[in-house]
């Protein structure tokens, strides 16, 4: 999923916060007038517009200003954000909702820290710096690739429906009916836009879902399993370990 973040001009007003979340699993927020700039430290996934996207820690994410997002938290979950009052005059940039922001995060980290001491002290210093983190993370996420929903409409349609049948047991077949072409035509699509094949990609989504399942509920290993598609727990903890490199019950560390 991309969104056009309006990042031309200076900031009218700027609120930089800290979250340390611990309760719900799974929780919605809304803010209106507002562009939010998300530095996360744990995995998680978000729901945004119908599509659900999983992210690590290390990454940023830019939400729209109100426009719903569902969170799927781990047992702790510590990320900074920035909400940003943008002109909406300004030239913007299309980039991708989320970005792994690589060896610039603790830099990012630390400076948006720094926005979060300023604010009240030097609210003038601390709206230029977070209009500097702002184009900074503009520039990261544009050269993230592959942006999410910028793939071909069949990739799209495949994805989604990974997402809607997280539960039950399809494979390449039923992937490739939902895109509306053949098998073959969708396992090149996925080479070329995402550089796995389609099961991949529903072994792995499978897999990430399992991994949040475990750490922000209390679920049993069993009923996770049925939860991702994979019932049988030998399959399962097969699939697990060749994906994340460690047993199921590991994944709750």
């Amino acid at each position: 999923m991309t969104v056009e973040v309006p990042t031309g001009l200076i900031p009218t007003r700027v609120v930089a916060g800290r979250s340390d979340h611990s309760g719900d699993p799974r929780m919605t927020f809304r803010v209106d007038g507002h562009w939010g700039l998300h530095l996360y430290r744990y995995s998680g996934e978000l729901t945004m517009r119908g599509t659900t996207m999983g992210f690590e820690s290390g990454w940023g994410g830019f939400t729209p200003p109100g426009e719903p997002t569902e969170y799927l938290f781990p047992a702790r979950a510590i990320h900074l954000f920035l909400h940003l009052r943008l002109p909406v005059e300004a030239s913007v940039q299309k980039v991708p909702a989320l970005f792994n922001a690589g060896g610039a995060f603790p830099s990012l980290w630390e400076r948006m820290s720094d926005v979060l001491t300023l604010q009240s002290a030097d609210p003038t210093r601390a709206t230029v710096r977070a209009w500097d983190i702002l184009m900074e993370s503009a520039d990261l996420a544009r050269r993230a690739a592959p942006a999410w929903g910028s793939e071909p409409e069949a990739v799209r349609r495949a994805l989604a429906e990974i997402e809607r049948r997280m539960g039950e047991e399809i494979g390449a077949r039923e992937l490739a009916e939902a895109a509306g072409i053949s098998s073959s035509q969708l396992a090149r699509l996925f080479a070329q836009w995402r550089g796995e094949s389609p099961v991949q990609a529903l072994r792995r989504r499978r897999v990430e879902h399992a991994r949040h399942l475990l750490r922000a509920t209390d679920l049993s290993v069993k009923q996770v399993a049925a939860r991702v598609g994979i019932p049988d727990l030998q399959r399962f903890n097969k699939t697990v370990r060749q994906i994340a490199g460690v047993a199921p019950t590991r994944l709750r560390d």
